[in-house]
């Protein structure tokens, strides 16, 4: 792919890579007993493997979801969210390093055969096992096209006006910021990248994303269209954030996990997964 200019990236392409990762991305949140509260615990990638459907995310993520009652799933922005019973869920804890920067922190939650309705209508599945082979024997050079971290951000949470018939409205707000990686090296079955963040002036995002662990790194391959404008190919699944460094500069940085992480261990964790 061509070297790109800050003039490529129009606000057109950037809502149709947005568009692309977020028909795949959700937020979890823990309800309270009493049904008046919500809080945001992580975000993920509904994915599906050999049939089953699951939620990637990170590792110590799952280690704060309910063990019991109901999981909330963040959609989209509009009002409303679906549960699902803790009961019906699997969590798979992947694996998990002794050092919170460095990884290995990664986990997925195996759904039920039967999904909510509304989950189902909002949001597709990512078939992983239709995309393994190029994934990890033939994926695109990372200095291909863009890539697109997807999760929401636990500062720009918010309460909103009682709206829609409910008495108490909260809105859960994320962005997915575009740019570039860093290869990392690998370290055994697991592989990562880096994606460095902007923060301060001109940014939309906050000085600490929590609240974005387990979301989805993108990397969006472009063409040119007739008219010479850039435009998505395709936007390849291949990683999840778990952990942000210290800003410098004005930037952070966000390691992730890579594909080798994405299509061997967690690919194998599910597929082994019973029920």
């Amino acid at each position: 792919m061509e070297s790109l200019s800050p003039t490529d990236i129009s606000t057109s392409l950037m809502s149709d890579i947005k568009q692309n990762v977020a028909a795949f991305s959700i937020g979890l949140v823990r309800i309270s007993t009493d049904r008046a509260d919500a809080e945001l615990l992580g975000s993920g990638t509904l994915v599906q493997v050999l049939g089953k459907r699951a939620i990637l995310t990170a590792h110590h993520v799952l280690e704060v979801l309910p063990k019991s009652g109901e999981l909330g799933l963040v959609l989209s922005s509009n009002a409303g969210a679906p549960t699902v019973s803790v009961e019906a869920l699997k969590y798979l804890q992947i694996d998990r390093g002794l050092s919170d920067e460095a990884g290995p922190d990664l986990g997925a939650i195996v759904l039920p055969p039967i999904v909510p309705s509304s989950l189902a209508a909002k949001k597709s599945f990512l078939n992983l096992t239709v995309r393994r082979e190029r994934m990890l024997n033939g994926p695109p050079a990372a200095d291909n096209g863009l890539w697109c971290l997807c999760g929401l951000q636990s500062a720009l949470t918010e309460d909103s006006k009682p709206a829609f018939g409910f008495t108490r409205v909260k809105r859960f707000r994320g962005f997915c910021p575009v740019g570039g990686v860093e290869v990392a090296p690998p370290v055994e079955m697991h592989d990562y990248f880096t994606f460095p963040i902007p923060h301060g002036k001109g940014s939309p995002l906050p000085d600490r994303i929590g609240g974005t662990s387990g979301g989805g790194l993108w990397q969006c391959l472009l063409s040119r269209a007739p008219d010479g404008s850039l435009e998505v190919s395709e936007c390849l699944f291949s990683g999840l954030a778990f952990y942000q460094g210290p800003i410098d500069g004005g930037w952070s940085p966000v390691r992730c996990h890579g594909r080798k992480s994405i299509y061997g261990a967690a690919y194998d964790a599910i597929a082994a997964a019973q029920g």
